[in-house]
């Protein structure tokens, strides 16, 4: 029996999930205006047996990379973007409770089931519904920008600094490589007009090209390997909206870059 229940307690382990029907969420309309993205068909999360089912996440779009491209169905992150307007319906909240070891590290949690204007459904930490939204700040200013310029423009040109980590070199390597990448992205992202040339940043090289928001979403959030290192809009009208503050917070050039 000693040993019996530690081995019950790991293999009897795991998450239950409760719908609180008469919770005041329940009904509530909600609006984050924030841009923000929808990240899908993750099979190697782990959760709430109906967050698992909707398989949709609401998600910060700078924090999407934090989980590997790995981790995704076919390899490669499906991504696309939420307009800063979008309302959502809160139409279930779930308790998610942990046993066994689950336990460790949290014994549960709240989450709300959301309904967008377009009938999707997504889950995010019933929390956020009350706090501040899925982000506990607000994205970099001139990306965020960007994204509301794309809203109201349909499309952006854009230039993507590249930097390799590994080799600490700007150089044509990398950038073919990224070019090499953005040919190849999944086709419901459209990469279009690419032109190597020298970044806005002294000493590096980029790429500019097209972007829609659910593409630029996805540059965003693969960094297509973090070969990426700074992402700018090239438009004039974008460029006139820039404060001086939110030019100077743009990255520079990494220290060991060559």
């Amino acid at each position: 029996m000693i040993i019996a229940l530690p081995i019950y307690f790991v293999f009897h382990s795991g998450q239950r999930d409760t719908i609180l029907k008469d919770d005041p969420h329940v009904g509530r309309i909600v609006s984050f205006n924030l841009p923000l993205a929808y990240s899908s068909d993750c099979v190697g999360c782990g959760g709430s047996e109906r967050a698992l089912k909707i398989n949709r996440d609401l998600a910060c779009i700078e924090d999407i990379d934090s989980v590997s491209a790995q981790y995704y169905k076919d390899k490669f992150y499906n991504v696309s973007y939420v307009p800063s307007d979008m309302k959502f319906e809160v139409i279930e909240v779930i308790d998610v409770e942990s046993y066994g070891i689950r336990q460790i590290g949290g014994s549960g949690y709240s989450l709300a089931v959301l309904k967008d204007e377009n009938g999707l459904l997504s889950t995010e930490l019933l929390s956020s519904i009350d706090d501040d939204g899925p982000c506990c700040n607000r994205m970099t200013p001139h990306l965020e920008k960007l994204f509301r310029y794309i809203e109201k423009n349909g499309k952006a040109r854009v230039l993507a600094t590249v930097y390799d980590l590994n080799s600490n070199k700007s150089d044509t390597v990398t950038q073919q490589f990224v070019l090499n990448a953005l040919n190849t992205a999944p086709s419901k992202y459209r990469f279009s007009n690419p032109e190597v040339m020298a970044s806005s940043i002294p000493g590096m090289l980029g790429i500019a090209v097209d972007v829609d928001a659910d593409s630029l979403v996805y540059l965003v959030a693969s960094r297509l390997d973090y070969k990426i290192w700074e992402i700018t809009g090239l438009d004039a009208d974008y460029l006139s909206t820039l404060t001086q503050s939110e030019i100077s917070g743009m990255k520079r050039s990494p220290i060991n870059s060559r």
